[in-house]
């Protein structure tokens, strides 16, 4: 039995890439090994030994301060390090404040934010209220180009922005854009102009409820070909994973955690702990209101691990937002079930499950979405039928593209070793 807090551990540069990618219509559809998209998180339900697969993303259809009022740099370099340019890429963080929202119609004033010369890429991370829904509904680069389209989500019939150029969805408690995610996306230096709105529901009824925004930059002189990636998966004090087999099963997620990334040139610091105060089960809906009350590190992955997940119609395997991101103000998690059957034979998947949330996390869409619909992710070197890519709707993959491989290693989590 694990004790409360203690921990086993295991041991192109590019602003943007080129291409477009197909406009969709959004829908809802459930069946077998299908795909519903619903909220920002990725959903895997299971029944009757099969597998059920359902996307909860969110997506497309106050204080109106323009300035940034703190910066935080998480640098990667010793602080005498001479930066200009840069040996090795470093996270800036810009504290944009509280936004409030207007009662009438649940957005923001505009406000800016000054993206360098340098940049790799940035997270935008909107936080607020545990049950109000929130997402960017407005994103222009400079030069006027619109990187998510003003008002995607009027009339109510889409939660997740797929003709936005930068694919976005809406979150409850925290959303977080990944800019570029896509390779028509170029992160041109300059002034970016944002706008978020806070939602009742999915049918983005107004709420007034603002929300403090950070932005995270990464900045380089180049985009480096290897990372690290720290994960933290927390579990009951009592649970599933605190029995007699706990232990080994938590050192196989690790491992094939560590296995999964490692092609990829990205190298996974995997460690868990034990808590007091996590359920034991849980519904998707509840999650966002769980993290709140959990110390989350805003350096890793956080991963909570649910002897039973529950998505309001039947258990689930797991649910990621896409994209995920922390800030000192609260953030958002990956969530799985300990219970997940082997999708592969007798062999315990949970690390896969993980691996595959993970990506979500990190920015990566399914390759191809279930029933039909023709929905695909915005990477053209992805094939859609594929059935061995880690972000197939079924959970049966581990293979990563190159610019699915970019677009993990542009996300200011995973971090880059300064060359000696």
């Amino acid at each position: 039995m694990a004790q409360p807090g203690s921990a086993l551990v295991l041991g192109t540069r590019g602003r943007g890439f080129k291409s477009p990618f197909p406009d969709h219509l959004f829908t809802m559809h459930q069946s077998r090994e299908s795909r519903i998209l619903l909220g920002s998180m990725t959903t895997h339900l299971q029944k009757l030994g099969g597998v059920f697969s359902v996307l909860l993303v969110l997506g497309c259809g106050g204080d109106g301060s323009t300035d940034a009022t703190d910066v935080v740099s998480n640098d990667t370099i010793d602080a005498g390090t001479d930066t200009s340019p840069l040996a090795c890429p470093i996270v800036e963080s810009v504290d944009l404040g509280m936004k409030t929202t207007d009662l009438a119609t649940g957005l923001s004033a505009p406000f800016t934010v000054e993206i360098p010369a340098d940049a790799l890429s940035m997270l935008v991370v909107v936080t607020g209220a545990s049950d109000t829904l929130y997402t960017l509904t407005e994103v222009t680069a400079p030069g006027d180009t619109v990187v998510v389209k003003k008002g995607w989500f009027e009339g109510g019939n889409s939660v997740v922005c797929l003709s936005c150029p930068n694919r976005i969805g809406a979150f409850y408690g925290t959303h977080a854009a990944l800019i570029p995610n896509a390779p028509n996306v170029e992160l041109v230096p300059g002034t970016w102009t944002m706008q978020v709105g806070a939602f009742q529901s999915a049918g983005f009824i107004p709420s007034p409820d603002g929300a403090h925004v950070v932005v995270h930059i990464k900045r380089g002189a180049v985009l480096p070909s290897t990372g690290t990636l720290p994960i933290r998966a927390y579990y009951a004090v009592g649970g599933a994973l605190d029995r007699a087999d706990g232990e080994d099963r938590l050192a196989i997620m690790q491992s094939r955690l560590q296995q999964i990334y490692e092609p990829a040139g990205i190298s996974v610091l995997p460690e868990t702990l034990a808590v007091d105060g996590l359920p034991a089960d849980a519904t998707l809906l509840a999650i966002p209101g769980v993290a709140t009350g959990l110390a989350l590190d805003p350096t890793r992955v956080n991963v909570l691990i649910f002897d039973a997940l529950n998505n309001g119609g039947g258990p689930a395997a797991g649910f990621s937002p896409v994209a995920g991101g922390t800030s000192p103000h609260g953030g958002s998690v990956v969530a799985v079930q300990s219970s997940a059957p082997g999708f592969q034979g007798t062999v315990d998947v949970l690390g896969d499950v993980v691996a595959h949330e993970v990506g979500h996390y990190l920015g990566l869409w399914h390759t191809r979405e279930s029933g039909g619909l023709g929905i695909v992710d915005p990477l053209p070197d992805t094939e859609d039928n594929s059935s061995d890519n880690l972000m197939t709707a079924d959970l049966k993959g581990t293979v990563l593209t190159p610019m699915q491989v970019e677009v993990l290693r542009r996300h200011p989590l995973v971090t880059h070793a300064c060359p000696p």
